[in-house]
């Protein structure tokens, strides 16, 4: 993740997610996404309360913010994980 030497994140709002470069802030947000409806990040369980991003290092990909995160939908439930590697898995 160093498209022009930065490197890249995902802040999680309860419906809504955004991509940004370097720190989280309006002004390094490069895309935002709202989430459809009846779908919610109904949790967001990262090791610092009341963080909701993940950055992910320039060169390797990892990062110091792993944990989960679940979406829900209809009653569903769908769980993301995000390792210190920065690999992503999706399981129901």
């Amino acid at each position: 993740a160093a498209r022009n030497q930065r490197a890249y994140g995902v802040h999680f709002g309860t419906s809504s997610y955004e991509i940004y470069y370097n720190t989280y802030s309006v002004s390094n947000v490069l895309e935002s996404h709202s989430l459809p409806a009846n779908v919610t990040f109904s949790t967001v369980a990262l090791p610092n309360p009341g963080n909701d991003e993940v950055l992910f290092d320039k060169l390797t990909g990892k990062t110091f913010n792993s944990g989960t995160i679940i979406l829900s939908h209809n009653g569903e439930f769908y769980r993301i994980v995000i390792n210190p590697y920065g690999i992503v898995s999706v399981s129901t």
